[in-house]
């Protein structure tokens, strides 16, 4: 159990950057989750590009885990833990800090792997996808976007900005395989590889 309501995330395409969302006057692009709005935000541009990255056999595998990452955490806003982990960001140390991110980002990378595991059972994504290949471009285009931005444009969730890709690979593939919420608690495991 969830410890709550499950409402649905809404899905937002927008075209290659946004702003006035979420709270903040901010200009976004990349794709996000808006805890607020219960929103992930598709940035169409990074969708592209991820394509044409990804190249046909590995797109939808790609575009899976981009989604299932912003709907992991808007579960992460739904059970708690995206408030604890602000909490406990802005009393620790930079490393701390950073840690404690990655740590919760690798857990919505293994909610990505439940998600993609149901999507496949109900067939709206075909099972058999090179997993690696899909995490290695959406960190490529990821990276890109996120070295390439202008002035006061932001990456809400720059998935490069955390964890190597053998972490990511470990915890998407544990969701994945378990299809168990209880096998995502990336902090009370060693999540380091």
């Amino acid at each position: 159990s969830l410890g709550g309501h499950y409402l649905p995330a809404q899905l937002k395409p927008f075209s290659d950057r946004i702003s006035n969302t979420c709270g903040t006057h901010s200009t976004f692009t990349g794709p996000f989750y808006c805890p607020s709005e219960q929103t992930v935000y598709l940035d169409q541009a990074y969708v592209q590009e991820l394509k044409r990255h990804a190249g046909a056999g590995d797109f939808d595998a790609a575009l899976a885990i981009v989604i299932g990452h912003g709907l992991g955490r808007q579960i992460q806003a739904i059970v708690g833990t995206t408030a604890l982990v602000e909490e406990a960001r802005a009393r620790s140390t930079a490393k701390l800090s950073r840690q404690t991110w990655i740590t919760a980002a690798l857990q919505a990378d293994c909610y990505a792997g439940l998600w993609m595991r149901a999507a496949q059972k109900d067939g709206t994504i075909k099972a058999g996808a090179d997993i690696s290949a899909a995490l290695t471009a959406v960190a490529a285009v990821s990276h890109q976007r996120d070295t390439h931005l202008a002035a006061g444009e932001q990456m809400p969730d720059p998935v490069m900005d955390y964890a190597t890709p053998a972490q990511r690979l470990k915890w998407f593939q544990q969701g994945l395989d378990s299809g168990n919420f209880n096998d995502c608690d990336t902090f009370g495991a060693k999540a380091d590889g």
